[in-house]
């Protein structure tokens, strides 16, 4: 009866154009979690992607090294969001807030499905 409110995910490219920021998440606090998460998807984590990178030889054998290497590849890919949309977060957090921050999720909400209202962005994203 409603269309969804759609999201996308980050990426980087710049053409046709470049992702836009329509909600900025600090997951510092979660990143631990986000981390054990993405463990769960051992192949993809620690066999496909590794090897799609070339970083196939540096992923340790034993568990708990592996969670470190993992979190430490993670927060390689997510930092550079942060100071990719540093402005963005800026304006919707304010500069002193926003200048702290060092790993966001962010997502553009599709113009292809329902727009993004107040109350949806609480319920979603628990945001302002």
């Amino acid at each position: 009866a409603r269309d969804p409110i759609v999201a996308y995910l980050p990426d980087m490219f710049s053409r046709p154009a470049p992702m836009r920021a329509d909600v900025a998440i600090d997951i510092a606090a979660e990143l631990d979690a986000i981390v054990a998460m993405l463990a769960c998807h051992r192949s993809q984590f620690f066999d496909w992607l590794p090897h799609n990178h070339g970083l196939a030889d540096q992923v340790p054998t034993d568990e708990s090294s592996r969670i470190v290497w993992l979190r430490e590849w993670y927060a390689s890919v997510v930092r550079p969001r942060a100071e990719r949309y540093r402005e963005e977060l800026s304006t919707a957090i304010g500069a002193d807030s926003a200048a702290s921050i060092e790993f966001i999720e962010m997502f553009e909400i599709s113009e292809y499905a329902r727009p993004l209202d107040a109350q949806s962005r609480r319920r979603l994203f628990d945001t302002q």
